[in-house]
C-alpha cells in the first residue's frame, strides 16, 4: 500500500501505520500531509505523505488522501474481522485455549517444518484422573470450572512457543517444538516437555482449586503420555496414537503419572515405566 500511495501522489516518502504495524516507501522525511485511519470511531493509525517528489501538492491532495484513508480503513476493518472470526473458530469456548481444529492444523504444519529442518516436535496428551466423579458428585458447572482452572495452569506453565489446546472433554494436548536445536543422534525426547511436566505437576499439586474448596491442593491429579517426532511417528496420526497409548498405560499403572512412548524394534509402541516418575515425584 505504501508503494502504491507513493506512486499515486508522487510523494518522496509515504508511511502507513495501522495498529503499530508500519509500512513505508521512499526516503524518510517529516510528513507534509497526514490523515487518521479509524475503525469504529477509534483511531487505529495514520497515513502520511512526505514532500512532493516533483514540485508541490495540488490543493485537492488532502481530500484525495482522506479518500485513500477511508479505503485503508475498509480493508483494515475486513482484515480485523476476519482475524477475529478465525480466532473464534480456533478457540475453545469453555477453556479459552486453542481447540482441536487449530491443534491438528498447526501440528501438521510444524511436522513439515521439523522434517525439513531436522528439529524436535513432541506431543503431550494430558487427561484428568477420575474427572467423571467431579461431574457426578459436584455437578457439571463445577466440572467446567475445574477444566478452566486446569487450562489456566497449563497456560501459566507453558512457553510462548508451546501450543496448548483442549483436545476434547477433559483431555488437553500440548505441542512442543524447538526451532533452534537440531536432532541429536541417539537422543529421544527433548528436555523442554519434561521440564514443562515438572512445572505443571508442581503447580497442580499445590494449587487451591476455587471450585473445589480450600482443601483441594493435592486432590486433582492428571495422567499423560509423551510422543516425539520422528522416533514415535512421522505423522500427526502416528504421534497421537503413540501419545494416547502412553496415556492409557499411565492410567492402567496407577494414574497420577506421565509415560513416554518409544518405538520398539518391531514397530509397536513400547512403554517404559522408568522414563518418567509419577506426578507426585516429578519435582524430586
Amino acid at each position: 500500500m505504501a508503494e502504491l500511495l507513493k506512486t499515486v501522489f508522487d510523494a518522496s516518502y509515504v508511511a502507513v501505520e495501522i495498529r503499530q504495524c508500519v509500512a513505508t516507501a521512499g526516503t524518510a522525511s517529516e510528513p507534509v500531509l497526514q490523515e487518521a485511519i479509524r475503525c469504529q470511531e477509534a483511531q487505529i493509525g495514520t497515513v502520511a505523505l512526505g514532500r512532493c517528489a516533483h514540485g508541490s501538492y495540488a490543493a485537492s491532495t488532502a481530500a484525495r488522501l482522506a479518500d485513500y484513508a477511508r479505503l485503508i480503513e475498509a480493508v483494515a476493518t475486513v482484515a480485523h474481522e476476519r482475524a477475529h472470526w478465525q480466532n473464534l473458530a480456533w478457540s475453545d469456548d469453555l477453556s479459552h485455549l486453542r481447540n482441536r481444529r487449530y491443534f491438528d492444523q498447526r501440528c501438521d504444519e510444524l511436522l513439515a517444518h521439523c522434517a525439513r529442518h531436522r528439529v524436535h516436535l513432541t506431543i503431550l496428551l494430558l487427561d484428568l484422573d477420575d474427572f467423571k466423579s467431579y461431574n457426578d458428585r459436584l455437578g457439571h458447572a463445577t466440572g467446567d470450572a475445574l477444566l478452566r482452572e486446569v487450562a489456566y495452569l497449563l497456560t501459566h506453565c507453558s512457553r510462548e512457543s508451546d501450543i496448548v489446546a483442549r483436545y476434547g472433554g477433559d483431555e488437553f494436548a500440548i505441542l512442543f517444538w524447538d526451532a533452534e536445536k537440531a536432532r541429536v543422534p541417539g537422543s529421544r525426547h527433548p528436555s523442554d516437555p519434561l521440564a514443562f511436566a515438572e512445572r505443571f505437576c508442581q503447580a497442580i499439586r499445590t494449587h487451591s482449586f476455587r471450585c473445589l474448596g480450600p482443601n483441594s491442593p493435592g486432590e486433582v491429579t492428571v495422567s499423560g503420555g509423551l510422543a516425539t517426532f520422528p522416533w514415535d511417528g512421522t505423522t500427526r496420526e502416528e504421534l497421537m496414537r503413540a501419545a494416547d497409548a502412553a496415556l492409557h498405560e499411565a492410567k492402567r499403572t496407577g494414574k497420577n503419572r506421565i509415560k513416554l512412548a518409544t518405538s520398539g524394534p518391531n514397530g509397536t509402541t513400547a512403554l517404559h515405566a522408568d522414563d518418567a516418575p509419577p506426578l507426585d515425584q516429578a519435582d524430586g
